[in-house]
Formats: structure tokens, C-alpha cells, sequence
């Protein structure tokens, strides 16, 4: 009887739902892991297109170290927790299925897991592509001159600055919080970090070891057709009910700032795509939880200016020449 191989350390998971023209390369980017001890769980979300051909010709080729994984079209949130069900790792790492990692990302998270016994999520800097290639390196950098560690929940409450991509969580922490929130539509990721960041020590490497795809499938993705509050303002409303006490150690005048910027990016979508009757929707709404803004004031007026004027303006915007 064949003996089965040996648990690797680390589990991969990846969530797929119609990425047949990006899922390749994303894959590629796992198996070009200077770190080798891993295993990659492909978690299909019932896609319909080519993207189940995909995982099945590198399941064929790579069998001992790629699993498939199928549900019905449940979200991100389930096929995540499928995946972590079905681990062998005592490490979950999550890569979505149009982004990439760069070759040294699972080296450099596991020396520091084993140099930092403490630490229980661990998340990095980030880049962003596009079809033309590197957009802009290491976003959180120019944010955050020295990443957040240790206890970050007050900076976290304020704004999600850790992206699933770069995330590794020991399996155990994983479970004990009970996954990711599959009520939630979106924004289950973040509910995850903010409950971690209560209880659990999280440290951040201040290095871009992943990419962020930046295309028009993500770029349309928002709350826009929602009549009720964006999901980062129900995440954090809901954070709040939980942990009443922690919300109080926020400035008030902070607060309000947070919970306006949803609003304010579904504005600046609605905007750029030229709905200007929902970009005044979504500014009012910015405005009334956060009035001192003179950005929320200037996109509120630039939406009732007339369409030549306006876009002359919005090139003007693009170029940066209209800066708070």
C-alpha cells in the first residue's frame, strides 16, 4: 500500500469563479514559490466558462501537489472555507484567482513564522498591475512608512489596510475564529482581520510581495446598485455591535471620517463611469457622515457641471492637478 506523502506546511487556497483568462498565470506565480513546501487548493465556484479545463490540465500535471475542489456558486467566503476544510497545512494561505505572487512571498512569511513564534496572521505590502504591466509598486509603503504589528485594531477599525492576497494565518487561529462570514456578500475578509486583530498578534512585512490585477471585472465591482449601506460600513457597523468597548478608544470626528469613505468610493466610481445622478447619491451621503471634506464638496459640484466642462476637469483630475 503507498504510503501518502507527508503534510506540507502550508495550504494554498484559491477561489475561482469565471477566471479562465487569468487563472494560468495566477497558478504559475504559486508554483514559481521559492518556498516549496505547500499544497494549492482550487476551489471552483461553479464557473462557467473555461476555467474548470484550466484546473483540471494542472491538477493532471502537477497531482501531488494541486487539489480541485467544486461547489455550487456559493461566494469567495465558502470557497475559502471549503478549502480551509479540506487543508492539510498547518499554514492557510489565500491568492485570489486574477492576482499573482511574486517568487521570494511564501519564503520570506515562513522564516519570519519561524523567527516570530507569536505571531498568528502575518500580511505584507502589495502591487498593482494592469494590462500594460506595473501600475504602481508597494501601495501600503507610501501609507504606512513602517507596516502596523502587534495591536492594530485601532488602525484597522479606521481602515482595511490588509488584503487577502498577502495574507498567511496559522489553520488553528482560522478555525478557532470560525472562518470567513459567509452571510456577508462581500467584505467577509475584513470582518476575518478585525476579529483576528482582537485576540491574536498580527505582524506585517513591509515588503510588495504580491500584485493586485487591476482590470475591468474588479474595476466594476462595488456596491453601487445597493440601496443600503456599503459593506465596509456594514462590516465595521457590525464589528462595533460585537465590541462596543473598542469602539470607544476612536475620535468621534475619526469615526465619522471612516464610515464616510465607502460612500465616498462608490461615489468616485459612479463618477468616472459618468452616473452622475448616483455619484450625488453616494457624495451626500459622504458628506453627511463627514462634512469637513472639501474632496466630497469638490466631486458633489464637479457632478452638476455640464459634460464639456466636466471633462476637461476630470482630465485635470486624472493628471493630478487638482489635489486636496
Amino acid at each position: 500500500m503507498m504510503e501518502r506523502a507527508p503534510a506540507p506546511k502550508v495550504s494554498v487556497i484559491v477561489p475561482v469563479y469565471n477566471r479562465e483568462n487569468y487563472l494560468g498565470k495566477c497558478i504559475d506565480s504559486i508554483l514559481a514559490q521559492e518556498y516549496r513546501d505547500y499544497e494549492i487548493l482550487l476551489v471552483d465556484n461553479n464557473s462557467a466558462n473555461g476555467s474548470v479545463r484550466v484546473i483540471r490540465e494542472y491538477e493532471k500535471f502537477y497531482p501531488h501537489k494541486i487539489r480541485c475542489l467544486s461547489q455550487p456558486k456559493q461566494g469567495a467566503a465558502a470557497a475559502r472555507n471549503l478549502g480551509a476544510c479540506a487543508a492539510r497545512g498547518a499554514y492557510l494561505a489565500f491568492l485570489d484567482s486574477d492576482d499573482l505572487w511574486f517568487p521570494e512571498k511564501l519564503k520570506i512569511q515562513m522564516f519570519f513564522f519561524e523567527k516570530k513564534k507569536d505571531v498568528d496572521l502575518m500580511y505584507t505590502s502589495y502591487a498593482r498591475f494592469g494590462k500594460n504591466g506595473l501600475m504602481r509598486g508597494d501601495e501600503l509603503r507610501k501609507l504606512y512608512p513602517r507596516l502596523l504589528d502587534g495591536h492594530i485594531l485601532p488602525d484597522l477599525l479606521l481602515e482595511c489596510f490588509i488584503w487577502t492576497s498577502t495574507v498567511v494565518i496559522r489553520k488553528s487561529v482560522f478555525r478557532e475564529l470560525g472562518g470567513f462570514d459567509e452571510s456577508l456578500a462581500t467584505g467577509e475578509d475584513y470582518d476575518l482581520w478585525l476579529r483576528a486583530a482582537v485576540k491574536y498578534k498580527i505582524f506585517g512585512i513591509p515588503l510588495a510581495l504580491a500584485q493586485y490585477r487591476q482590470h475591468d471585472e474588479n474595476l466594476m465591482k462595488s456596491d453601487l446598485l445597493s440601496a443600503t449601506n456599503p459593506s465596509e460600513v456594514e462590516v465595521v457597523k457590525k464589528f462595533v455591535r460585537e465590541y462596543s468597548d473598542i469602539r470607544k478608544t476612536v475620535p468621534l470626528r475619526a469615526w465619522r471620517r471612516r464610515i464616510s469613505i465607502p460612500f465616498f468610493n462608490n461615489a468616485y466610481t459612479a463618477f468616472h463611469r459618468g452616473d452622475m445622478t448616483l455619484a450625488r447619491r453616494f457624495v451626500l451621503k459622504a458628506l453627511a457622515e463627514y462634512p469637513f471634506s472639501l474632496t466630497y464638496f469638490r466631486y458633489f459640484f464637479l457632478s452638476l457641471m455640464p459634460g464639456p466642462l466636466l471633462k476637461t476637469l476630470m482630465r485635470m483630475l486624472r493628471k493630478g492637478m487638482i489635489d486636496e
